[in-house]
């Protein structure tokens, strides 16, 4: 089991700051910036291409809103997802960060 997972199933520790039934998203424990921001799919999907799209539509609109409460604090945005071999932890996610 990834720490992704763990965090869903709260046995692992993570400051989240949103949750439905789909999607979660916590503060990065090695911030880039201050607010930078994991949001994942709470199933385990491994690549951006497992992803339902109602799922991936959910992750995108939350980093949009994600995004203006961070761009109080910053004059740009940086968003990566980690996917497929990019991804070292296995479950896909997306970094959202002010710059």
């Amino acid at each position: 089991m990834d720490i992704f997972c763990k965090i869903i199933k709260k046995e692992a520790d993570a400051k989240i700051i949103y949750e439905d039934d789909d999607i979660l998203a916590f503060l990065d424990i090695e911030p880039q910036t201050k607010g930078h921001t994991l949001i994942i799919p709470k199933k385990h999907y491994g690549g951006i291409l497992d992803i339902p799209d109602h799922i991936l539509n959910k992750i995108l609109i939350y980093s949009k809103q994600r995004a203006k409460e961070l761009m109080k604090n910053y004059t740009g945005i940086k968003i990566g997802f980690n996917s497929g071999t990019a991804n070292e932890i296995g479950h896909f996610h997306l970094h959202i960060f002010g710059i």
